[in-house]
């Protein structure tokens, strides 16, 4: 008798990348689902260190499409030694709130 697999697809996967450009951070928000998708995203990242303080707040639409890797929101931030940065990605789809984050203390 075969088995049957009931399990359902994956939901919307988020992400923060984070790519290294020069004394800084790259950071890019990533989104990717089995459906289409329209919605909104803010993306907001804080840094502390030695040099001082940064908050940056992008906010926008998100209109991907299925299984479609999209980036949402980037920039590069100048991360010195001795820094601690947090970055979130939240993503309202129809209501759905889908949340990602990413932190580091302490740049060496």
């Amino acid at each position: 008798m075969p088995l049957l697999d009931n399990a359902q697809p994956p939901g919307i996967v988020c992400s923060v990348l984070e790519e290294p450009s020069g004394s800084g951070v790259r950071f890019r928000g990533r989104v990717n689902g089995p459906e289409d998708m329209t919605g909104t995203y803010t993306f907001q990242i804080s840094k502390t260190g030695p040099a001082g303080s940064s908050t940056i707040n992008q906010a926008g639409k998100v209109a991907a499409p299925a299984n479609t890797e999209t980036f949402l929101g980037s920039t590069t931030l100048s991360v010195e030694p001795g820094a601690s940065y947090t970055v979130r990605l939240t993503i309202d789809v129809n209501g759905a709130i889908h949340t990602c984050a990413s932190s580091k203390g302490d740049r060496q």
